[in-house]
């Protein structure tokens, strides 16, 4: 990109001092999907914060409906838990939980801008030994698959997927310990 400026500008200052130069430009894309991307998105979600540790439960059923304007289908590879744990400094920081099994296995329905699809997710979530600890977030792990035969598909900034009505059920009850 090249400037030029008229040579009265160059020799004088109009405003005696007071006057600036802003310059700048948009460049506007977008993206399109013609085949399948070779690495997952992630997606988080954060700030969970359900006090599962508190009532030693051992199996749980996260539910939530799945909203997609984005015009791909979407398939939940695998979610990684998420829970605060405090180093040796004191510092509370959000770690991957190794010690419960998540199923995943959702396939996400294509939607597009105006015309959302609504798709139930069921995550189970289980202790592998002794019980859930408090659950900070969640990290999902998606996968896109772009239709065959379609042409390609465009992304833009408009097309959103959101994760709305969130709710927890507890199998086998809760075990509240006594004093």
């Amino acid at each position: 990109m090249v400037l030029h400026l008229p040579a009265f500008f160059l020799e004088k200052d109009p405003l005696s001092g007071w006057s600036s130069i802003a310059l700048g430009y948009r460049y506007k894309a977008h993206l399109a999907l013609s085949e399948d991307l070779p690495m997952q998105i992630p997606i988080p979600v954060n700030d969970l914060d359900l006090p599962l540790g508190q009532y030693m439960v051992k199996d749980v059923l996260l539910s939530a409906e799945v909203v997609s304007e984005i015009p791909v289908t979407l398939v939940l590879e695998n979610i990684d838990v998420m829970v605060k744990e405090t180093d040796e400094d004191g510092n509370v920081k959000t770690v991957v939980c190794d010690d419960v099994s998540v199923t995943p296995g959702l396939t996400i329905a294509s939607g597009c801008s105006g015309a959302p699809v609504v798709t139930p997710l069921a995550v189970s979530i289980k202790a592998q030994e002794g019980t859930i600890p408090d659950i900070a977030g969640l990290q999902l792990n998606l996968s896109v698959k772009a239709p065959t035969g379609e042409g390609d598909k465009r992304l833009n900034m408009n097309q959103s997927i959101s994760f709305i009505n969130l709710r927890a059920t507890v199998f086998g009850g809760i075990t509240i310990q006594g004093l």
